[in-house]
């Protein structure tokens, strides 16, 4: 027997933000049920969890005929509007969804549940993080489009038609600019598009919101990342379209093209994408260099697996007493260059954006006598100005005190100021003889955990947390890594 499927048109949807954003926090959902018992009753309840657990039950009284068994067999998917059943998402993460009906499994009444989860996150979620670096952006006159775009998928002889019954076309186009000033500028994250009605169209015209970054049939998600982009230098991003068959047409417009503009530059530049769409377009992240062929990152995530092993290969060699105390729940140190007579690392586990970016300290005493620490000269001051966070272009992020400075240019001693330790409760901590202190993630201690969302913005992305280079008045020495052999691994995940 045929399942009861309940589905989404996208995997990926986004809350409510301003109206001239276009994300309305909107969206349907389809449930199938092959063989219903009851005539105009899809299901009986149907459920919302979100990704905090809360969770709500919507009931459906069902007053309709039961139908008999040789007149129950559907193949239409029921429209689901769940803002009418208060069902809509109010919170980013995976939501998941369940829907109940009742069913006719020879001949006789049955439950059949279905299920599916939808991953919601915020349109307002930055895409980058604020990075130390005195290159300008990119701007239009800067750069040239490389024509024509490469085209993804196999409809673009047709791209005005719909599928035929029950499939899904995508198709994409990849385009490619090189940077022909004189000059090295920045390019970074999911660019600004505005999508063009075609000139037929003369009256009102329904604009899509963008899937910034997610994952299609054509090609897979890259980190987004800062990209300095030297002169004759290239870089690419690519965008997807889906059409569906007439059964959808209602979800449906038809594009006269994209129109791409950069941050600060009130200059355009005209892309052909002429086609019908569907659903939320997906835009990609910009990508360092030209069009490689790897849409679908084979090759891309064998060489950062291989990097990675280098990195770990390159790692000092954990102490014994720190080994012996590995669980997933401690996650495994990065040993740093001792200070004084301690050697201090730090563990990390991978988050999904929104959950607290936590980081465990770990003390080693390699000597004979146990040796004090000071919770706020030592610990305090290492969390505040002990470390450097660089994103995964080698680019070292500010933190939000500095992020705050920036905007008072004439502030002398910023630097000084922002690594000053406030703290009403300095007070020594002993570590034992040939032992390694720290604490848990699930049972973290104050002094020896840190969220990072407390000294940075970190959007989702890959970063290396490393020791930090200060001079005298705390300036960071290093704007850019140089050598990142000692370094801890931080992922954030997209929601």
């Amino acid at each position: 027997m045929a399942p009861t499927v309940l589905r989404a048109l996208h995997d990926v949807d986004y809350l409510k933000a301003a109206f001239e954003t276009g994300y309305t926090g909107y969206f349907e959902l389809f449930l199938k049920v092959p063989r219903p018992a009851i005539a105009n009753c899809p299901f009986h309840n149907l459920r919302k969890r979100e990704a905090d657990g809360q969770t709500l039950i919507y009931l459906n009284h069902c007053n309709g005929p039961r139908l008999k068994p040789a007149a129950q067999s559907s193949t239409k998917e029921t429209r689901l509007l769940i803002r009418e059943f208060g069902l809509l998402p109010e919170r980013t993460g995976r939501v998941e969804y369940e829907a109940v009906s009742e069913i006719l499994e020879k001949s006789r009444p049955a439950l059949a549940r279905a299920r599916m989860e939808i991953s919601i996150r915020d349109p307002n979620q930055p895409m980058l993080p604020a990075i130390d670096t005195n290159t300008p952006g990119c701007q239009i006159s800067d750069l040239k489009l490389t024509s024509p775009p490469v085209a993804l998928g196999a409809h673009w002889a047709r791209p005005g038609d719909y599928s035929p019954t029950g499939e899904g076309w995508h198709d994409g186009k990849v385009f490619e600019v090189t940077n022909v000033s004189g000059h090295s500028c920045m390019l970074g994250g999911v660019l600004k598009l505005k999508f063009l009605k075609p000139p037929e169209v003369t009256t009102g015209f329904l604009l899509p919101t963008v899937c910034r970054n997610c994952a299609t049939p054509l090609f897979q998600p890259r980190a987004s990342r800062w990209i300095e982009l030297k002169t004759n230098e290239s870089a690419h991003f690519m965008v997807e379209r889906t059409a569906f068959d007439p059964d959808y047409g209602f979800m449906c417009t038809v594009l006269g093209g994209l129109e791409m503009s950069l941050p600060g530059d009130t200059q355009t530049l005209r892309l052909p994408f002429e086609a019908a769409i569907c659903r939320h377009p997906t835009v990609s992240a910009w990508r360092a260099g030209p069009y490689d062929g790897d849409p679908m990152n084979i090759q891309f995530d064998r060489e950062e697996n291989r990097r990675e092993q280098q990195r770990g290969a390159a790692a000092e060699p954990l102490p014994k007493e720190c080994a012996a105390n590995l669980s997933a729940d401690t996650g495994r140190p990065v040993m740093f260059p001792p200070r004084g007579a301690l050697t201090w690392g730090l563990s990390s586990r991978a988050v999904s954006y929104g959950e607290p970016d936590s980081v465990l300290l770990w003390l080693f005493n390699p000597k004979d006598k146990p040796q004090p620490v000071w919770t706020c000269m030592d610990i305090g001051q290492f969390w505040l100005s002990g470390i450097d966070v660089f994103d995964s272009s080698g680019h070292r992020v500010l933190t939000r005190a500095e992020e705050k400075d920036k905007g008072f240019p004439g502030l002398k001693d910023v630097n000084l100021y922002s690594c000053l330790v406030s703290c009403a409760r300095n007070f020594t901590i002993d570590i034992a003889p040939h032992s390694c202190a720290h604490t848990t993630f699930s049972a973290s201690a104050y002094d020896f955990a840190r969220d990072l969302r407390n000294y940075y913005s970190l959007p989702p992305g890959r970063y290396r947390i490393v020791p930090a280079e200060r001079e005298q008045a705390c300036k960071p020495v290093s704007r850019t890594l140089t050598d990142d052999a000692i370094g801890l691994n931080l992922i954030i995940r997209e929601p």
